[in-house]
């Protein structure tokens, strides 16, 4: 939303944006455009509260830790699981204040909610109520109800949690999203008939990131294969890195520098079986991480769930495509991604559970690699990729209001 905004003021129009704020804040290199843009915070209580919680202990002997994490773990999922449609609907009646008056100036405007956290679409339906002059936009980065996601356990919970969406998807003035399988779950679920008022609006790159990586700087040596985001080996993870590292493990000689930047969490154990073959990085703000990507001979994507792996296109993925440099897409043969490069010869694809093909695709990576020789993207498919050619669809419908 921030580039959206950024977009947007650059087009003439006064831009306010309404969020809620966590513990964990980062501004990941993006402190000037945060100051350039009129931004109102409102705390988000349980998310506060839970950093509280869940940063006790670090002192305490392992088994107390561990007996007392348990615990809080089970009261974190039953309060997901009781707050409706997420925890952010503790924040929805000061934000419903805040907008009041931000609206109550230009009764006409156009606003957008984006979610998750679906509760901002509670607040753009009271405004919409209050304001009936308004165009509401609802944005969906992820789908509400479609995927276990933002599902609840207690029955009650969801079907009220099915009763929010349902309101909020007849009452809207358009709908859009960011998927192409999302639209058809979505009305399915929904039992709503969105034709005629929703658009498929996708990420995308900046067009300043060519000039990034025009002058990729590749070297001799393994193939590095790098991956730019969240990760976490446990059990219940979507991004679970073990399909790869296994497949690594199973061939000792193959030439490689798996590297890992961001929030990592994984086991010791992986760099002690991998060697300087895994390269764990830092965290990096985001014009850092560009620079890192423009390193590497390859870059990796994984989502290890099959629940939702048809509509995940992050925007990382069209960073990736700027980059011109060959994708290797690990996860469910049905990702959304795969078929967006369907006809892209640098990019391939691995089902997670399928070690034999992640691994063969490595090696041709590497063989490629030794030969001077890795897949090039074709420069003319970057063009319909451009951030700035999706929001124009945004513009499009604000400048129609």
């Amino acid at each position: 939303m921030l580039k959206l905004a950024d977009f947007l003021q650059k087009n003439g129009h006064d831009v306010h944006i309404l969020c809620a704020r966590t513990a964990y804040f980062d501004t990941y290199g993006y402190d000037e455009l945060l100051a350039s843009l009129k931004i109102t915070y409102v705390d988000d209580p349980v998310a506060l509260a839970g950093a509280r919680v869940f940063g006790e202990g670090r002192d305490q002997s392992i088994d107390i830790k561990e007996q007392n994490l348990s615990i809080r773990s089970r009261f974190k999922q039953f309060v997901i699981d009781a707050l409706t449609p997420d925890t952010a609907i503790l924040t929805v009646s000061r934000m419903r204040k805040i907008a009041r008056s931000i609206v109550a100036a230009q009764p006409n405007m156009t606003v957008i909610t984006s979610g998750p956290p679906h509760s901002a679409h509670l607040v753009g339906s009271w405004l919409k109520k209050c304001f009936p002059a308004i165009q509401w936009i609802v944005d969906y980065r992820d789908s509400w109800n479609a995927t276990s996601l933002f599902r609840k356990r207690y029955r009650l919970m969801q079907k009220l949690n099915e009763r929010f969406e349902y309101g909020i998807l007849a009452q809207c003035d358009h709908f859009t999203y960011i998927s192409s399988p999302m639209l058809n779950k979505v009305q399915q679920l929904s039992g709503v008939c969105l034709v005629g008022k929703s658009q498929l609006i996708a990420n995308g790159y900046d067009l300043d990131l060519l000039e990034v990586f025009r002058n990729k700087r590749q070297q001799a040596g393994p193939l590095r294969l790098g991956y730019f985001g969240a990760i976490d080996d446990s059990e219940a993870s979507y991004r679970n890195p073990t399909c790869i590292l296994d497949a690594i493990c199973s061939v000792p000689k193959l030439a490689i520098h798996l590297e890992f930047y961001g929030s990592i969490q994984i086991s010791p154990a992986w760099q002690t079986k991998l060697g300087s073959r895994l390269v764990i990085g830092p965290r990096l703000a985001h014009h850092e991480a560009l620079k890192k990507m423009a390193d590497m001979d390859a870059l990796l994507l994984l989502h290890t769930r099959e629940d939702g792996a048809d509509e995940v296109v992050t925007g990382k993925v069209f960073e990736y495509i700027a980059s011109g440099l060959p994708i290797l897409s690990i996860g469910p043969n049905n990702m959304a991604v795969n078929e967006l490069l369907s006809d892209d010869a640098s990019a391939f694809s691995a089902e997670h559970t399928n070690q034999n093909a992640i691994v063969e695709l490595l090696v041709k990576l590497s063989e490629c690699k030794a030969m001077e020789n890795m897949p090039k993207r074709d420069q003319c498919r970057l063009e319909s990729f451009t951030r700035e050619g999706q929001f124009e669809n945004f513009l499009h419908l604000i400048n129609e209001h």
